[in-house]
């Protein structure tokens, strides 16, 4: 079931699409709140400071690389609002590959919350993605 997303959330969701389709670390981490969480099947890991989580959308970035990323596109799946500042938010991701290799689709959650002005990632889950390095 597909719930509507609100204009600004869906927004900042494209920008970190983007982030991610130009496999831009820096631009990756600014869609984070510090301190934040990142959780998988591997366990979880909480960043206290912004070079942490640089840190490991560095090697994200190197993984999708080596991995022939093309692109990404996401479908929302779920939303939670919490107005005025928090939503869980459930995203269907799809990764193009170059070299015929196929795309990869996995979901996602995220628990953002709004900061001053920006929204921003406090936790996410990643349930059902392969295994990525993380770098604490």
């Amino acid at each position: 079931m597909t719930t509507a997303m609100r204009s600004d959330l869906r927004s900042f969701f494209e920008s970190y699409r983007d982030a991610f389709n130009g496999l831009d670390a820096e631009a990756i981490t600014g869609h984070y709140c510090v301190p934040s969480m990142l959780t998988n099947r591997q366990g979880q890991v909480v960043w206290t400071e912004t070079p942490q989580i640089h840190a490991n959308m560095i090697a994200i970035c190197e993984y999708y690389r080596a991995s022939g990323f093309v692109s990404a596109q996401f479908e929302p799946l779920e939303c939670i609002d919490q107005p005025p500042d928090h939503a869980v938010v459930e995203l269907l991701w799809t990764i193009q590959r170059s070299d015929n290799r196929p795309s990869v689709p996995f979901r996602t959650g995220y628990n953002v919350r709004r900061q001053s002005t920006a929204w921003g990632i406090l936790l996410c889950t990643a349930y059902d993605e392969d295994p990525f390095p993380a770098a604490g």
